[in-house]
């Protein structure tokens, strides 16, 4: 479900071979689904040795694949520690929020005079999707999606907003939105919970712009987007807010660095949610 996401990335770092830029454009890959799927969390330091190793090849291709996505602010070099993923903070989310509106809402409008019947009709299946993760979360009486339901429903949403942005054939548009989707799952995962209420009012939004886009009304189906993407914000800055995720990571551990001259000296007392969880092998 993420070949959207994940495609149009070869960029930057300039390469001497073919095989090279292979293994760099697989390592970021690798890289970017771990971090979509909630494998590699805000927080966590990250090994190019374990990368590497899991991946099976050198460590250059998996150094200059963070570095891309260091430059897309994904990542963080902490000194002395080595490699940590960003947690972006209220101001970050409001901005990539904000692009994600002018974009989504405009693709929206395009997608009214080129979208098909098959189009519509995967739009459809993914709409329904989020209503069956209502109905199953009613009737397992939990209160917050689990990881499993979670992914489904990240599936579900990916789904129905590629069909969207797909339609306006724009790679600049698809490379934009694919960016804030890895940063947007990072922040996710472990601080926002998804509750039916959540879901429901998931569910009637995709549903308002399915419906303007099926009857061709492109402003309705820009207006419909827009607000269901100023939800999702106030969704994730409630979420920041409750959490106290005001700081990044990378700041906290900086502070805890500072507060006395040993902390500079000796090995450092790491502050991360998962240290080294990238070590493991995805399951």
């Amino acid at each position: 479900m993420f070949a959207f996401i994940l495609r149009d990335k070869s960029r930057n770092f300039p390469m001497s071979s073919t095989t090279n830029e292979t293994s760099r454009q697989k390592a970021y890959t690798f890289i970017q689904r771990k971090l979509l799927e909630g494998e590699i969390r805000a927080g966590d330091l990250v090994s190019e040795l374990a990368l590497a190793a899991e991946i099976g090849m050198s460590r250059t291709p998996v150094r200059e694949a963070i570095g891309q996505l260091e430059i897309e602010g994904l990542f963080d070099k902490v000194p002395r520690v080595g490699t940590i993923v960003h947690l972006p903070d209220q101001r970050e989310l409001r901005e990539l929020y904000e692009v994600r509106e002018a974009l989504e809402s405009h693709a929206a409008l395009v997608a009214t005079t080129v979208l098909d019947s098959a189009s519509l009709a995967q739009m459809e299946h993914w709409q329904k999707e989020v209503q069956a993760l209502c109905d199953e979360l009613q009737a397992r009486k939990l209160e917050f999606l689990d990881e499993t339901l979670l992914h489904r429903f990240f599936d579900a949403d990916i789904g129905f907003h590629s069909v969207i942005i797909g339609a306006t054939d724009n790679r600049r548009t698809r490379k934009i939105i694919n960016e804030f989707r890895v940063v947007q799952r990072v922040f996710e995962y472990g601080r926002l919970n998804y509750s039916l209420e959540v879901l429901e009012s998931v569910a009637h939004e995709h549903g308002e712009v399915l419906n303007a886009l099926r009857r061709g009304a492109a402003e309705e189906a820009r207006a419909a987007m827009a607000s269901h993407i100023r939800i999702s914000l106030e969704l994730a800055l409630r979420g920041a807010a409750r959490r106290g995720e005001h700081e990044s990571a990378l700041t906290s551990f900086t502070q805890n660095q500072t507060t006395s001259t040993s902390a500079l000296t000796s090995k450092p007392k790491r502050k991360f949610h998962r240290p080294l969880a990238v070590v493991s092998q995805s399951g």
